[in-house]
């Protein structure tokens, strides 16, 4: 009987203990404040901060005062954060936009152009293009499959954009400004004289400074095609204008005010082409993206076969959708496998099994590449009237009012990569498999497939054609669960530390999760499935730091 109560006893005691353990993992409201709190500014609030006041005070709770936090970076009518401390953007809510979008950058997997461009490429086209989509959405309250369909793009609001000292943040070390000639030689033709013939040109240049605000990208003039003397003898590198028109004089306004000699033998068709206009599908069709992931060297021509543009594809799918290649099973490449075939990575079955998603998936950007504008070393150029300027010191600014100033400088874009469509001159192809390289490839439509294993191990077998309108490839994504798993997996990642895996959780190869795992990856599926109804991010986060996860010593984990 003694030792019976005293068991008793014990299990009793035990059971204090270990209640009393459990309800002390999970932290108290205040420090839930500074846990979210930290995670949207990368800094603990101070003492006084009155939000964090409200939360001991007992009068708000953690969840209303994180999200009354996260509303100030929320954006305006005009693009810049909703809280203003005078007339300038609170810098709280300006640290939250920032802290995001550092954030949203980490999702792509290249940011460098690389060593091979000039400065220039970073202050005409910015590198995080792509993560002011996703802040768009999160800030400015735009349905999350905006991101992956948008034909619109977006520019960063910075502070003191039109500084012309604010030198520090420009790569190149120098400010554009509105007196410096900025030259287009895309296609120029040298004359005898070893002077080029060059328009004046207004792209839309990335602001510089903190983050503020996020805006949709200003329009802006066509890259001017320049008909320079004997360019009727040359042919077009490029194969980017419509040569079978006349450039009428009355269309001059496509480039601005600049005029150029008219004669039958050097008129030709300016360019369709802006620098920053994107070419649809949201992010990956953004002119950075296709720099960046193109993958090949410049001007280069898709074939079918050896040259396609597969780093972009196998980004698409890691970028957008979070997974890595392999992203369909050994049985389903079968067919696919040509044992005898001349091209190597399609006799092999393991190499099949990416390339029967890399290769496709290009083909849908069959017809974009990048170009660079013309190289050229000559020491003058001309402007549209034959004036001559030198092409020295393109930093300076001319004193207009000083006569002996000299003759106006200009900034020659020498390297600057940019993204822009071949014309499509060829009916669509009948095979999306090809034995002998297609030197006319690029010239046809650019129809595609996505071949894919969704996370529930249902085969995609998509054709889309191009990265525009109902049939493009990011209007099939944006109704897969996947896409906006994705999200609620990076998210989680953000707020919690824990890395949830996505794959093909149906493919029988793969070892069975963990019951922890399990509970992970089941709270990921819910914020996924549930983004994808509600396209909104902001209701997405609210649903993350409510979890009981996000309320426990250590997450859990500890």
């Amino acid at each position: 009987m003694i030792m019976k109560i005293k068991s008793k006893y014990i299990i009793f005691l035990f059971l204090i203990i270990n209640a009393s353990s459990l309800s002390a993992l999970e932290l108290p409201a205040a420090e839930l404040y500074v846990r979210c709190f930290s995670h949207m500014t990368g800094q603990r609030p101070l003492r006084s901060d009155p939000l964090l006041l409200q939360v001991k005070a007992g009068t708000k709770t953690y969840i209303a005062a994180c999200m009354e936090l996260f509303s100030k970076a929320k954006l305006d009518s005009t693009g810049v954060v909703t809280a203003k401390v005078g007339n300038a953007p609170d810098p709280i809510a300006q640290r939250v936009l920032q802290t995001f979008n550092n954030f949203h950058n980490t999702w792509f997997t290249t940011l460098d152009f690389g060593s091979s461009v000039q400065c220039d490429q970073y202050d005409l086209i910015d590198n995080q293009e792509m993560s002011y989509h996703i802040s768009n959405s999160l800030f400015g309250g735009a349905p999350y499959s905006q991101v992956i369909t948008n034909d619109q793009t977006y520019a960063a609001i910075r502070t003191n954009p039109n500084n012309v000292n604010n030198t520090s943040s420009r790569v190149c070390g120098g400010a554009f400004l509105s007196n410096v000639i900025l030259l287009s030689t895309v296609n120029t033709v040298s004359d005898w004289g070893g002077k080029y013939r060059v328009a004046k040109w207004s792209p839309y240049i990335p602001q510089v400074g903190a983050l503020i605000g996020i805006k949709p990208m200003p329009d802006e003039p066509f890259i001017p095609y320049v008909a320079g003397l004997k360019a009727a003898w040359t042919a077009d590198p490029y194969e980017n204008y419509d040569q079978t028109k006349p450039y009428a004089q009355s269309k001059s306004e496509e480039i601005g005010p600049n005029t150029f000699e008219y004669s039958a033998s050097s008129i030709k068709t300016p360019s369709n082409t802006k620098l920053h206009k994107p070419y649809g599908s949201g992010i990956i069709g953004t002119v950075p993206y296709l720099v960046l992931n193109n993958g090949r060297k410049e001007s280069f021509k898709a074939d079918g076969v050896v040259n396609v543009a597969r780093r972009w594809s196998k980004n698409v799918i890691k970028d957008v959708l979070c997974r890595e290649l392999p992203v369909i099973r050994i049985e389903d490449t079968a067919s696919a496998v040509q044992p005898t075939s001349g091209t190597p990575f399609r006799a092999n079955a393991s190499c099949v099994r990416c390339h029967n998603t890399m290769d496709p998936l290009a083909y849908g950007i069959r017809n974009l590449s990048t170009a660079r504008f013309h190289e050229n070393y000559a020491s003058d150029f001309k402007n549209e009237s034959g004036y001559t300027y030198n092409n020295e010191n393109p930093g300076y600014v001319p004193n207009p009012s000083d006569p002996n100033d000299p003759k106006p400088k200009v900034w020659g874009l020498f390297k600057t990569l940019f993204a822009r469509k071949y014309p499509i001159r060829d009916p669509q192809a009948t095979s999306f498999r090809r034995e002998v390289a297609d030197l006319r490839f690029h010239l046809q439509p650019p129809e595609g497939k996505f071949n894919f294993r969704d996370i529930y191990g249902v085969l995609h077998s998509q054709p889309f054609t191009d990265l525009t309108g109902p049939s493009s490839l990011g209007n099939y994504i944006k109704d897969l669960d996947d896409y906006y798993v994705c999200a609620a997996k990076r998210y989680y990642n953000f707020f919690t530390g824990i890395n949830v895996p996505i794959y093909d959780f149906k493919d029988p190869t793969m070892p069975a999760p963990s019951t922890d795992e399990l509970r992970h990856r089941n709270n990921v599926l819910k914020l996924g499935t549930d983004l994808k109804t509600t396209q909104s991010l902001e209701l997405m986060i609210r649903d993350i730091i409510s979890l009981d996860i996000y309320k426990q010593q250590g997450f859990g984990t500890q």
